[in-house]
C-alpha cells in the first residue's frame, strides 16, 4: 500500500512537472516572438533612416541652432505652420548636428526667443494643444 501511494505521488509530481515544463516553453516561445518582433522594427528602422540612392540631405549641416530654427520654419512653416516635433525631426533629417542634452528644451527656447525678435510667431490653441509655429 505505501508503494501505490508513493506511485501515485510520482504520478502527481511527473504530471505537475511536465505542466510547468510546457509552461515555461510557451513563455519561450512568446519572448522568442517578441524577439522577431524586435528584430523587424530595427531592420524597418534601418530601411526608413538608410537615404534613397545614396544622397544625404545635409541642407542645415554646420549652421547655428538659431538660423537652423529659422530656416526650417520658413521651409516647412509655410502656410498652416508647424509644430515643435516636426521642426526637430526635419532637423535631424536634413543634417542638423545638436551635440547639447535637453533639445526639445533649447528648441522651445529658441522658438521663444525668435518670437520675441518678431521673426517667428507662435499659436497656442489650448492647454492640451502644441504650439503652432510660423515665419512672418
Amino acid at each position: 500500500m505505501a508503494t501505490e501511494k508513493t506511485q501515485d505521488r510520482l504520478v502527481l509530481l511527473r504530471s505537475h512537472y511536465l505542466a510547468q515544463i510546457k509552461a515555461k516553453e510557451a513563455e519561450v516561445d512568446a519572448l522568442r516572438n517578441k524577439l522577431k518582433l524586435i528584430d523587424e522594427v530595427e531592420s524597418d528602422a534601418d530601411s526608413i533612416q538608410t537615404p534613397t540612392l545614396g544622397l544625404t540631405d545635409s541642407t542645415l549641416k554646420g549652421k547655428m541652432l538659431t538660423p537652423a530654427v529659422y530656416e526650417t520654419i520658413q521651409t516647412i512653416g509655410v502656410g498652416g505652420g508647424v509644430q515643435s516635433a516636426k521642426i526637430i525631426k526635419y532637423m535631424n533629417n536634413h543634417g542638423f548636428e545638436y551635440s547639447g542634452k535637453n533639445f526639445r528644451t533649447v528648441l522651445g527656447q529658441t522658438l521663444k526667443r525668435l518670437m520675441k525678435q518678431g521673426k517667428v510667431i507662435g499659436e497656442h490653441a489650448g492647454p492640451s494643444q502644441p504650439w503652432i509655429w510660423k515665419a512672418k
